[in-house]
């Protein structure tokens, strides 16, 4: 994993190595993390890239897609969320997947983190944990 990369690249250009650290090591006290099909996804289309740089973003999707839980949440599920018409197919599916799973979600979209509040599901925002612990990687 290229953390220097994190800055340069469009999508994670407001994030810095720290904060790869700091989500990394919040990872890490948890025995059990699940994601949904759609993030999946949506992941793998960020590894788009060229040359080397493919193959080992490729390789680190690959690892982590094989130590995480997947929720198989359809998208005819989804879509019938009550969250879709706000959010989409990929937030409505995560939704669905805590409220089945009883877990909590990290992410770091403003309006999924209010929306799992509003449906009293237990969310946390990224940018509160950054503000609160970044200081201390």
């Amino acid at each position: 994993m290229n953390i220097k990369r994190v800055p340069q690249f469009k999508r994670t250009a407001r994030y810095t190595g720290d904060d790869y650290r700091l989500l990394a090591k919040f990872m890490d006290q948890f025995s059990e993390i699940w994601t949904v099909p759609q993030v999946i996804a949506e992941v793998s289309n960020l590894t788009d890239l060229s040359g080397q740089e493919r193959v080992l973003a490729r390789e680190v999707l690959r690892r982590i897609v094989r130590e995480i839980d997947e929720s198989p949440v359809s998208s005819r599920t989804a879509s019938g969320h009550g969250l879709f018409p706000a959010l989409g197919v990929t937030d409505s599916a995560i939704a669905a997947a805590a409220a089945e799973l009883d877990c909590a979600v990290l992410t770091d979209d403003l309006d999924l983190y209010l929306a799992l509040q509003a449906a009293q599901l237990l969310a946390v925002n990224y940018t509160h944990l950054r503000a609160t612990y970044l200081d201390v990687i």
